[in-house]
């Protein structure tokens, strides 16, 4: 879920937990992308995850759901992406940390280029907002960016036209 350079989609139908998690499965009422602001906590109190690459569910992507549409609205899940660092820093995990606020980050830049048809007001807010966990986590000596975490980070700080434009390029 945390891994050094991608994101991952989380969901909540693709789990099955143990009954002993139930109490950290309280998903927010009222919320889109629900399920990212438990996961991670169910990952780290489980203490052991398996996965399976067997195929037993279908998933029906419709038009206008929350996967092919970006409102304002979308934007909650950065709410559940910010909370992520501030509940391994209360563990005392250092390293989950850092890598829940890179998650953050990539999310964020996600976030900017998806609002293209939202108010510009909304995506300089975003903008400023990956500009502020830049620089919270950039001079930390702690932190282990990876040369493409570097490369991307220091591009979209340039100029995030550019950073699209050669993300473009390179897939």
């Amino acid at each position: 879920m945390f891994t050094k350079e991608e994101t991952f989609m989380i969901t909540a139908w693709g789990k099955l937990y143990r009954r002993e998690l139930s109490g950290i499965l309280q998903y927010p009422e009222g919320k889109i992308h629900e399920d990212e602001y438990v996961t991670y906590k169910a990952f780290y109190a489980a203490g052991k995850v398996a996965v399976s690459s067997c195929t037993g569910y279908n998933y029906l992507q419709r038009n206008g759901s929350i996967v092919h549409s970006f409102s304002e609205k979308n934007l909650e899940v950065l709410d559940a992406f910010r909370q992520a660092p501030e509940f391994f820093d209360a563990e005392g995990d250092a390293e989950l940390r850092q890598l829940a606020q890179k998650r953050l980050m990539r999310m964020l830049r996600s976030c900017y280029f998806r609002a293209e048809k939202l108010d510009a007001s909304v995506r300089k807010r975003i903008y400023d907002e990956w500009k502020s966990e830049y620089r919270k986590i950039r001079n930390n000596p702690d932190t282990d960016f990876t040369f493409s975490e570097r490369t991307a980070n220091r591009l979209f700080a340039l100029s995030p036209k550019i950073y699209s434009l050669l993300k473009s390029m390179t897939n």
